[in-house]
């Protein structure tokens, strides 16, 4: 015979779990082991851990597209780079938040690109770093998002420094010390490198440039950094210091040489001497 479970409205007897109840009287705020959970006056929730739900994904230099239903952790592993874009706006709660972690190994492209469902860049991870990726608004652009970076293991990544000019023309380069390290905080990168080379040229033309940072400036900033030449190498007239900077957009250096009184002047071929060596050292910071 059937078992009649209805309670009546003025009943102080909880109705079981096991007819679609909660089996309590009152919302439970303070943390029990297998019981439903509340909120607290103040809408807090208490508990030991809330175990989000994770995604490890390999990278292939392609593209992860996350959405609302996209586990809260995202973790990439492997040895190419990776463009992630964000889930749109609209479609989430302010406040909702991803974490995003870098676990490639070290190399040249290993990078993960982060870009709003607008294509607008929010930030970039090197090997060993994460972050927590927060919607803060409404809309396609990077300022819909906060990007709270952490430099995780503190990784030092490598690039390859070349030299170059705006026209490399017959130019050929033998490199006793090629070598360069960067360092990301946030959108700012630290960049360094060491070139000992040899230049041969007779059509060269243009700027002199270093190619191969791992990604461009930031358009409409500035990003200026130092350098020291030695070896065969030909200042420019009553100039004493040599600059560098990373141009709008670029992702590469360019130098130039000033002094005091003295406007600023870019290297040319005709401060290098073909078939001699050159040591050039530099540091410089851009924002991407």
């Amino acid at each position: 015979m059937a078992t009649n479970n209805a309670i009546n409205a003025n009943s102080t007897t909880p109705l079981p779990i096991i007819d679609g109840g909660t089996g309590v009287n009152a919302v439970t705020i303070s943390p029990a082991a297998t019981s439903f959970a509340g909120w607290d006056a103040n809408k807090n929730l208490s508990m030991n851990n809330g175990i989000q739900g994770y995604t490890t994904t390999t990278t292939a230099a392609g593209t992860t597209t996350l959405t609302v239903a996209s586990a809260q952790q995202q973790f990439f592993t492997g040895v190419l780079g990776q463009t992630v874009i964000m889930p749109v706006t609209a479609t989430l709660a302010l406040g909702q938040s991803y974490y995003i972690v870098n676990n490639c190994n070290f190399g040249s492209s290993s990078y993960i690109i982060v870009n709003s469902s607008g294509g607008n860049n929010i930030g970039v991870l090197f090997p060993g770093m994460n972050a927590v990726i927060t919607c803060v608004g409404n809309g396609t652009a990077a300022s819909a998002w906060d990007c709270t970076v952490s430099n995780g293991n503190g990784v030092v990544a490598s690039w390859i420094p070349v030299f170059t000019f705006t026209t490399p023309g017959n130019l050929s380069v033998s490199y006793a010390t090629q070598s360069g390290t960067y360092y990301q905080i946030g959108r700012i990168i630290f960049a360094n490198f060491t070139l000992i080379c040899t230049p041969t040229f007779t059509t060269s033309s243009g700027s002199f440039n270093v190619t191969g940072l791992p990604l461009p400036a930031n358009a409409g900033i500035l990003n200026p950094g130092s350098a020291v030449m030695s070896g065969t190498f030909s200042w420019p007239t009553l100039t004493t210091t040599i600059n560098s900077i990373v141009a709008n957009g670029n992702n590469y250096l360019n130098f130039y040489a000033s002094g005091n009184g003295v406007p600023a002047v870019n290297l040319t071929p005709a401060n290098f001497t073909t078939t001699q060596a050159v040591t050039i050292y530099c540091s410089t910071y851009y924002v991407i």
